[in-house]
């Protein structure tokens, strides 16, 4: 996704992937005659037609509040066209599946597209460690720290990967009796976990290992047979740390690292986010019914997160145009009570056609749970109400409730839940060789990290800046060093610069 500037008027998120909506609106154009709105977008019209008019509504109010500022009929447009947008791509996942045959064949294309995301994120990601100079094409490609894939969001990218890990789970549940689709499926997952890694968004692991706990404690009477892959995503999170530590500098663990402290400091982009969170909620109790209209939150933030013990002086410019970056209580602050009940309406009532579903079996519900939980958790780090995946994932998963596509989950009769004397060998050989194979690693991994540090807390370092006149001066300095122990750095706020 990149946002491209309309007519210098107004600002828009566009996708690589709505060409292929247009097109598909072509091809419905063409065949008019065939098109049944009765058919084809029944009983959930009136969902989007709602969260339209909310949109319209709340704006409205908010242009004749005075303690309200809008962003005039502009904003209007811009938040219009989004909810169309999102339609659009529900009512594409909608009609996209009628029967088994064809889930499968839309979860192969599905699976197509996500190796072609992370090949290209892999490719432009471990390039920029490398130091190479990626070519950028519509601010997707380009140098870049983190994985993004063909997005322009890391958070976006983690949540991608996210779904696109439980829909190739989903996959392997319903076809694993054919082997080579099943050690595809396996080494598809990998590469997805990979890739979500070096995302580096902290909501995005965060939400994905609470879905995948989720699962495996769903599924535990099966999957405990199967112990043998836990020392082996031991030695492959070994392995991807050597590699970083001999070929990438310690980008991968030193981010890491850092990201992590954040989270548990509750410093940095974790504290913007707590702020902007807990600002959105204040928003929306002062203006309970409709907000502040939809779009208009970086309008009317300033007072909220000063409230929160943001500087204004020195942080303002960072914080004025920010989003909420939580999806429900965002979307509480600008479209109050009522946008609120009306958004959570539709999950609500999937929930509990999935509840009812007696052509789903449980082991396939609790896999839908646990990958509506992971996106539950990301959604209160990010704003994710007009992610078009997560759209076009809503509308598949109505398609199948609706036209109550047969499920079976084959891994409940497949050889992967069997036990026999072969799996205990397996379980224990491999348990052996991957401990003996960590050990080696982590052994060389602290030993290139010890060698790393340099112990500088005994020695001076002198700052010296000759300004061009006398008066007070903020002196800011950055250290570039590689992994250079750095004690507490005292100053004389006496001292002056001459």
């Amino acid at each position: 996704m990149s946002i491209i500037d309309y007519f210098g008027i107004f600002k828009f998120n566009t996708a690589l992937s709505d060409v292929f909506v247009i097109l598909l609106g072509i091809i419905y154009l063409i065949d008019i005659k065939n098109l049944s709105f009765k058919k084809n977008f029944p009983h959930y019209w009136w969902y989007f037609l709602s969260l339209l008019f909310v949109v319209v509504l709340s704006n409205v109010f908010a242009m004749n509040d005075s303690s309200i500022n809008n962003g005039s009929m502009i904003v209007i447009i811009n938040e219009s066209l989004k909810i169309i947008i999102i339609g659009i791509y529900f009512f594409v996942g909608y009609n996209s599946i009628n029967n088994e045959e064809i889930m499968k064949k839309v979860i192969k294309f599905w699976i197509i597209g996500l190796w072609i995301f992370m090949l290209i994120g892999l490719y432009s990601t471990i390039g920029t460690w490398m130091g190479k100079e990626i070519i950028q094409w519509h601010n997707v490609l380009g140098s870049n720290n983190r994985f993004l894939g063909t997005l322009t969001d890391a958070n976006a990218a983690a949540l991608y990967l996210s779904i696109s890990f439980f829909i190739v789970l989903f996959y392997f549940h319903t076809s694993i009796n054919k082997k080579y689709e099943n050690i595809f499926c396996v080494i598809t997952m990998l590469f997805t976990v990979v890739c979500l890694i070096f995302t580096f968004s902290r909501g995005g692991l965060i939400g994905f290992s609470t879905g995948i706990i989720l699962y495996f404690i769903f599924n535990i009477k099966r999957l405990y047979k199967k112990f043998y892959i836990i020392p082996i995503l031991i030695t492959l999170s070994l392995i991807i740390i050597n590699i970083d530590t001999n070929y990438f500098n310690n980008y991968f663990y030193n981010t890491f690292i850092n990201r992590s402290q954040d989270v548990l400091e509750g410093t940095g982009m974790f504290e913007v986010r707590k702020n902007l969170s807990f600002s959105s909620l204040h928003m929306g109790l002062e203006h309970p019914i409709l907000g502040v209209g939809r779009g208009n939150f970086p309008l009317n933030s300033k007072s909220y997160l000063i409230s929160q013990g943001v500087d204004w002086k020195e942080e303002g410019n960072f914080y004025k145009n920010l989003i909420p970056h939580n999806t429900l209580v965002g979307i509480f602050a600008e479209m109050g009570i009522v946008g609120f009940l009306i958004f959570i309406s539709l999950f609500i009532f999937m929930f509990y056609k999935f509840y009812k579903s007696k052509n789903l079996p449980k082991s396939i519900k609790l896999l839908i749970y646990s990958l509506w939980i992971s996106i539950f958790v990301q959604s209160l780090a990010i704003n994710l109400e007009n992610t078009r995946g997560l759209w076009l994932l809503v509308g598949i998963l109505f398609s199948i409730l609706d036209n109550k596509v047969d499920i079976k989950d084959n891994l409940l009769t497949s050889y992967f839940i069997k036990w026999n004397k072969k799996d205990t060998y397996i379980t224990f050989g491999s348990t052996v060789i991957c401990l003996i194979f960590s050990y080696i690693l982590f052994v060389d991994i602290s030993v290139k990290l010890k060698k790393d540090f340099i112990d500088i807390s005994d020695k001076v370092i002198n700052l010296s800046y000759k300004p061009k006149e006398e008066g007070k001066y903020i002196l800011r300095y950055y250290v570039d060093t590689k992994n250079i122990m750095i004690p507490e750095i005292k100053t004389d706020k006496t001292a002056k610069i001459s």
